[in-house]
C-alpha cells in the first residue's frame, strides 16, 4: 500500500497542512457571499461586522469547524503513534476526540444547524433535521471509533491488573 510508505510524523504534517489549506478555503466559501452584501463598494466595512448581523453565518460553520477539528487531533495521534506510543493513554485520548468531534459535527449537520437556521428566520416551529447521508455516516463512524477505544482502554486497563 502506497500510504504504509510513508512516516506517520509525514501523514501527521500533511494532515495538518491540509486542516491549514481547508480552514483557508472555509473561511474564502463563507466570506464571498457576504462581500455581495454590502451595497456600497466605496464604504469600507468589515467582513466581521456584516457577518455579526447574520446568525446563519456562524451557524453553518459549526459542523465544518467540528471536522476540521477531528482532523487536527487525528494528526496528533499520527504523531504520537510515531514516537512509538502504543495504544496508550494519550493515543486512546486522542482517538476519543477525533471520535467525539465527529459525532458532534453530525448532530451539528443534522439537527442543530437546520433548528437554528430556522429559529433565525423567525419562524421556529419545534426541531428540525436533515438525514443526509454524509453526516450520518460520519457521526456513526466517529461512534465506532469512540466505542472502539471505549472497549481499548478497558482491555488495557484489565490487562494491567494482571500483570
Amino acid at each position: 500500500m502506497f500510504i504504509s510508505k510513508w512516516p506517520l510524523d509525514m501523514i501527521g504534517i500533511g494532515t495538518k497542512v491540509a486542516v491549514g489549506l481547508l480552514t483557508a478555503g472555509l473561511v474564502v466559501e463563507k466570506a464571498a457571499p457576504l462581500n455581495d452584501l454590502h451595497p456600497d463598494p466605496f464604504v469600507h466595512v468589515s467582513l466581521l461586522t456584516i457577518s455579526m448581523a447574520l446568525p446563519s453565518f456562524w451557524v453553518s460553520l459549526l459542523a465544518p469547524i467540528c471536522y476540521l477539528t477531528a482532523l487536527w487531533s487525528a494528526s496528533e495521534v499520527f504523531m504520537r503513534l510515531h514516537k512509538g506510543e502504543g495504544f496508550g493513554v494519550s493515543v486512546v485520548r486522542g482517538l476519543k476526540d477525533v471520535g467525539s468531534n465527529l459525532i458532534y459535527g453530525a448532530v451539528a449537520a443534522i439537527v442543530i444547524m437546520p433548528t437554528l437556521t430556522v429559529m433565525f428566520e423567525d419562524r421556529f416551529r419545534g426541531i428540525h433535521y436533515d438525514f443526509a447521508i454524509e453526516p450520518l455516516t460520519i457521526g456513526l463512524i466517529g461512534l465506532m471509533l469512540w466505542l472502539i477505544t471505549q472497549a481499548g482502554a478497558k482491555l488495557q486497563t484489565e490487562m494491567e491488573s494482571y500483570v
